[in-house]
């Protein structure tokens, strides 16, 4: 929250802890630098756009005229996949070097969208497999093409072990690593915000909790959504007190999470 607010600087190398939605964002965020954009007033209608519509659709050579060419695309440029991979593997350095080589195919637009000043991002969780398996599944192919464009390492199976002015000491399969970064941004673990039950209850508005606000344990959109469907087929008879019919299944951590909190507050 401290980066995303613009609360926090932030270095030149950076490592991520944690890969989950929100992890994937802050990378893209500090990808792009939004952290040194002025943060939009919280009353604007429109929030600012990072990076630019031009360099967005440069960058995934999208034609802005659409109807002018077959698809909506532009033609690649010849050569640009060489130009892109030079510039990613400088910019990655180190042992960043290959996430920035394998973004070559991106072209030279990654290059010129990212700017000179390309951060060294690492992507890390402590699950085994693959990075953003649990994204969406018509957009989580997206955000891991970007920042595979855009030069960030994902590492997975990840151990923690500490953090000196060395950077951060991990260890991967039977491979100690220090990733030499100089910012650690935590992205893991979550906590339910129901601050505005208070003051409704307060003004003797009926209130329902649900969702993340309810319980953040495996905080997802679909057990959201699923539970504000179940509240909305019954609005009319239901009370705030009978919630535990619109909880939906949670998944065996979830239901662990939730048996473990039970048993802390009794």
């Amino acid at each position: 929250v401290d980066v995303l607010q613009r609360r926090a600087a932030v270095g030149e190398r950076v490592a991520i802890v944690g890969a989950g939605g929100i992890g994937f964002d802050v990378a893209e965020f500090l990808m792009h630098r939004a952290d040194e954009a002025a943060a939009a007033a919280a009353d604007a209608l429109t929030a600012p756009s990072l990076p630019q519509t031009e360099q967005f659709l440069a960058e995934w050579g999208i034609d802005p005229d659409a109807m002018a060419t077959r698809g909506g695309l532009l033609e690649a440029v010849a050569g640009g996949g060489g130009g892109g991979g030079g510039s990613g593997g400088g910019g990655g350095g180190g042992s960043g070097g290959g996430g920035g080589g394998s973004s070559g195919g991106g072209g030279g637009e990654d290059a010129g969208s990212l700017g000179p000043r390309r951060r060294q991002i690492y992507l890390l969780q402590r699950k085994k497999g693959k990075l953003g398996a649990g994204l969406g599944r018509t957009t989580g192919w997206i955000h891991r093409a970007t920042l595979k464009k855009g030069g960030v390492e994902m590492v997975g199976g990840v151990q923690y072990e500490k953090v000196d002015d060395d950077g951060l000491h991990v260890k991967v399969g039977r491979e100690r690593r220090v990733l030499a970064v100089d910012t650690v941004v935590v992205c893991a673990g979550q906590v339910s915000d129901a601050s505005l039950e208070a003051p409704l209850l307060a003004l003797g508005v009926p209130t329902f909790t649900i969702g993340g606000a309810h319980l953040a344990a495996e905080l997802d959109a679909k057990r959201a959504i699923d539970q504000g469907s179940r509240l909305a087929a019954s609005i009319e008879s239901a009370r705030p007190d009978q919630l535990d019919s619109l909880v939906a299944p949670l998944g065996l951590a979830g239901w662990l999470f939730q048996k473990y909190t039970d048993r802390k507050a009794s």
